[in-house]
Formats: C-alpha cells, structure tokens, sequence
C-alpha cells in the first residue's frame, strides 16, 4: 500500500462514498500548491452532494493552526521554522492574523459535515463516526500521517 496518495486516488471515488476528510486536503485547496485543482474538485464534488464529506473539530484546528502559520510567514517575513516560537513569544501578531480565520469558517460551506469527536461509546443511532469511516479509508489505500493519527 502506498503511504502517499495522488490527486488520481481522490478523483476515483465513487459516488455516494462516505469520507474522513483530513486537513491537508484544506489545505492544499486554501493555498496554491500542485495538489489546489485536484483537491478543489474534490470540494466542490462533496458541496454538490456527490460525495458525503465529514471532519471533525480537531481537523479544522489543525487547518486554522497550519494557515495560521503560513499567514504569519507570509504577512510578517517570520521564517518557517521560527514562526510558531516567534508567535508563541510575540501574541500580538497573532492578533493581526485574520485570514486563517475567515478561510476556516468556510469549511460548513462545502456542505461538509463537522463532527465532535469523542472517546465515549457510540449511541445506537449514533455510531462513533471514525469507526464507521474506516472502510472507505483502507479501501483507497490512503495512509498518510495525518490520517492514520486521525483515524485511531
């Protein structure tokens, strides 16, 4: 199995698939990367209904987090490996971010789906959603880093 996936694997989804949708696919749409026009189209395919996408809270954190930083980079000159140190020893720059934040609140826009996820037992009516997920999840081999964390 491959550990990385391609913009091939998302556009072969089927119809009706149910997915987890992790927070590199946000990101790479929020920026302009080689991946923005296959993820894109992955996005608009679940905001037309085509797909069923569902994330959770602590993925949009993560992708408020990762804008936040290429915000910080971008608008303050701050280097890369430095900018969480340099935010964390400076907050009032956090404070002249916004981007990450508007970017962010657009996700329910995508008509995805966001989950609370908790450790509690799954209700009957409610089972506990990455249990349910991980199918779609082997069945297209995706095993990145994020995702594998994500889903156990």
């Amino acid at each position: 199995m491959s550990s990385r996936s391609s913009p091939k694997d998302v556009a072969a989804l089927p119809s009706g698939s149910r997915v987890f949708i992790d927070a590199n696919i946000f990101i790479y749409h929020f920026t302009h990367t080689s991946l923005t026009a296959a993820c894109t189209k992955f996005l608009q395919r679940v905001e037309v209904g085509d797909i069923e996408g569902i994330t959770s809270v602590i993925t949009l954190a993560e992708v408020a987090h990762r804008l936040m930083i290429l915000e910080a980079v971008q608008t303050h000159g701050l280097l890369p490996r430095a900018a969480v140190r340099k935010l964390k020893e400076n907050p009032a720059l956090v404070q002249q971010l916004s981007h990450y934040k508007v970017v962010t609140e657009t996700v329910p826009a995508f008509n995805v789906v966001v989950e609370v996820i908790t450790s509690t037992n799954p209700s009957p009516d409610r089972p506990r959603l990455l249990w349910n997920l991980r199918a779609p999840h082997q069945r297209f081999s995706h095993r990145g880093r994020d995702a594998v964390s994500s889903s156990y």
